[in-house]
């Protein structure tokens, strides 16, 4: 035993406590996040049919039976999260929407959690405007079959777990 050295680290040096907030994980989880928000926006033009796609915001917006936009769902990719949030068309539904469900944007860490939120935001608004039926754009048959098309290597990238395409 008495030739058996060790090595003692000092938890400051492992780095995981930095003052500038910039860590090994950190690092790499905004990687990860910048690589699966590229897949989300592929798979956003074919499911949420949207076409509002920034390099870093994907607007989904979302319609009555009449074809009136009624609020858009934006998810962004900043810094160190995914904001997932509900934009609206008028001011006193968002005002609203806030005494009812308190909250209108989501900080969210994974691809899972941004799916949930979407779900719910959709859920709560249907709810708001009186069960009403909501629609995304809608799209020639073309269109849909082209997006479809687009939209294999992306889908099958998600379904191996695979960050790329």
């Amino acid at each position: 035993m008495d030739n058996v050295k060790t090595i003692k680290t000092m938890v400051w040096e492992l780095g995981v406590f930095s003052i500038s907030g910039i860590t090994l994980f950190r690092n790499y989880d905004k990687q990860r996040r910048k690589k699966e928000f590229e897949l989300l926006k592929d798979l956003s033009r074919g499911f949420y049919r949207t076409n509002d796609i920034s390099q870093d915001s994907i607007r989904i917006p979302v319609f009555n039976l009449d074809n009136e936009k009624v609020f858009t769902i934006q998810i962004k990719n900043t810094e160190n999260y995914y904001e997932v949030s509900l934009l609206f068309a008028c001011e006193e539904d968002e005002i609203e929407y806030f005494k009812k469900y308190r909250s209108y944007i989501k900080y969210e860490q994974t691809l899972t959690e941004v799916e949930v939120t979407i779900s719910r935001f959709l859920w709560n608004m249907s709810n708001f405007l009186g069960d009403e039926d909501l629609y995304f754009r809608d799209v020639t048959i073309e269109e849909h079959e082209r997006l479809r098309d687009e939209l294999v290597p992306a889908y099958c990238a998600f379904e191996r777990g695979d960050l790329e395409k």
